[in-house]
């Protein structure tokens, strides 16, 4: 099981534009930037869900 303790989630909102910052399991950055439409919001959290299991 992930120790969620340690995971931490950066977001940055404009008007048009999140951009969110994390650490992936070999500790390497990731920046994703997603369009701050809620279908689009809603696209990148089922894409992460899927490549969850």
């Amino acid at each position: 099981m992930v120790n969620l303790k340690k995971k931490v989630i950066g977001v940055d909102v404009s008007s048009k534009i999140l951009v969110m910052s994390f650490l992936n399991e070999e500790e390497k950055p990731i920046i994703l930037n997603v369009s701050n439409l809620k279908k689009d919001i809603e696209k990148c959290f089922k894409q992460w869900r899927t490549e969850d299991s």
